[in-house]
């Protein structure tokens, strides 16, 4: 009789956890890639003069078909002050592709390595990119 007492404590606790652990109905995982000043070249307007932007990457989008690796990416406006300029996110999200094998990412309807050639920002931008869609083993981001 004992045994069985043991065994019910075991399993009311099992079912009491999982009534306070309800899984949650998650859409979209963003995580900042990166961040930066907007070069004053670039800028064509004294109205954007020190702004800044930060980079996303949706992890939930991530496909892999062999060498080639789908995702959703976003950038946002960073007023200086720091705040973000608010926009419609799911409206400006961008469709990328990179290829693992070769390192080269997908521009202008074809695909160009990922190194300083391809500019400061951009180059910064791809860079952090590549392992997190493209480490298979030992991902550099955790959710903890």
């Amino acid at each position: 009789m004992n045994i069985y007492i043991k065994n019910f404590n075991k399993i009311s606790f099992f079912c009491f956890l999982g009534l306070t652990y309800i899984p949650l109905n998650a859409e979209e995982t963003w995580i900042e890639i990166n961040e930066g000043k907007i070069p004053p070249s670039v800028i064509t307007s004294s109205k954007f003069k020190g702004y800044g932007f930060v980079n996303y990457l949706d992890l939930k989008s991530l496909v892999k078909k062999k060498d080639i690796t789908y995702f959703n990416w976003n950038t946002r406006l960073k007023k200086p002050n720091g705040t973000l300029v608010n926009t419609d996110f799911d409206a400006s999200k961008k469709g990328g592709r990179i290829n693992c094998k070769n390192k080269t990412v997908y521009f202008s309807n074809s695909f160009t390595p990922i190194n300083e050639d391809l500019g400061a920002l951009p180059y910064a931008m791809w860079s952090e990119v590549y392992p997190i869609v493209c480490e298979k083993n030992n991902p550099k981001w955790k959710f903890w």
